[in-house]
């Protein structure tokens, strides 16, 4: 690890230069999508998303996804009972807390530790998607074949985002996604910094960015990063309502794209709880979860 990491109570606001540090825990541990710096470094909407190192392990503070406030979260498996009471005394309940953190416990009764459903984190099988084979793919096999059947001549392709013309595509697209999820001024705003964080900084990152493209047209996306272990993380996706089970498709195309490429496995993160979110992404028969949970002092 770098000798210059924050040593806690200090923290740290993220940037680029703590590449290192984040790969090393990435490497060592299952990709918890909370704890890759890309996802951290774009959700950055205050400025203020830290971090810090207490007993040699990973502690995040970081903007509520939903709301407001900040949370925090720890990654790791050095001497974690003392690191989370520590933190618990400290700052209060801990939030998204991967399982391998709660596997070092050696006190569990110690705590309160409730699951987090909301926040567990998808992990597909690309081959599995790809072939779409048996009864649990029955759906989801026929969603894209009718895709294909409404939109024979569709394209998937990679965006480069260093195009103005395929940035305006993709703004386009989201403009219209905001419009169909009815957000307000405040809520566009906030998408608008998180999608300029990302346009930022995925160059440093080695990102694979997908489009589906009807008569030319832009209608769907996912921007995906191949992290060290060579799981691939969705960072972010947008379908148009226009066409009938794009959703679907994109990331079924998705799958087959990274397949081909010889990663194994698609993240699709969190659904956060949202009833629409959770119904796509359990569609894909997910290979496995990454879970999370909730934390505090008994």
């Amino acid at each position: 690890m770098p000798s210059d990491f924050p040593t806690y109570p200090k923290f740290k606001i993220v940037s680029l230069d703590d590449y290192d540090i984040f790969s090393e825990f990435e490497s060592k541990f299952p990709a918890y999508s909370d704890f890759n710096l890309l996802s951290v470094l774009s959700w950055n909407v205050t400025g203020l998303n830290s971090y810090s190192i207490l007993n040699g392990n990973l502690v995040l503070r970081i903007k509520d996804y939903l709301g407001e406030g900040f949370l925090h979260s720890v990654l790791g498996d050095n001497n974690m009972d003392m690191t989370m009471k520590t933190l618990l005394y400290d700052l209060g309940d801990l939030f998204f807390v991967p399982e391998t953190s709660i596997n070092s416990l050696k006190n569990k009764s110690d705590f309160n530790i409730e699951s987090n459903r909301d926040n567990d984190d998808y992990v597909l099988s690309t081959e599995l998607v790809t072939k779409l084979d048996g009864a649990k793919f029955r759906d989801l096999r026929q969603d894209v074949a009718k895709f294909k059947r409404l939109y024979p001549s569709y394209e998937v392709k990679l965006i480069d985002l260093q195009d103005k013309h395929s940035i305006t595509e993709v703004t386009n697209l989201n403009g219209d996604w905001f419009k169909h999820k009815s957000f307000d001024l405040k809520k566009q705003d906030e998408e608008h910094v998180i999608y300029q964080a990302f346009f930022k900084y995925y160059r440093e990152f080695n990102c694979i960015n997908l489009g589906i493209f009807i008569d030319s047209k832009l209608s769907a996306y996912v921007f995906s990063e191949v992290i060290p272990s060579k799981m691939v993380i969705a960072h972010f996706s947008v379908s148009s309502k226009e066409f009938v089970c794009s959703s679907k498709t994109l990331f079924y195309e998705t799958c087959s794209y990274l397949d081909k490429c010889g990663y194994k496995y698609l993240n699709l993160e969190q659904d956060t709880g949202l009833a629409g979110l959770r119904k796509l992404k359990l569609s894909f028969n997910p290979e496995y979860f990454l879970k999370k949970f909730n934390v505090s002092l008994r």
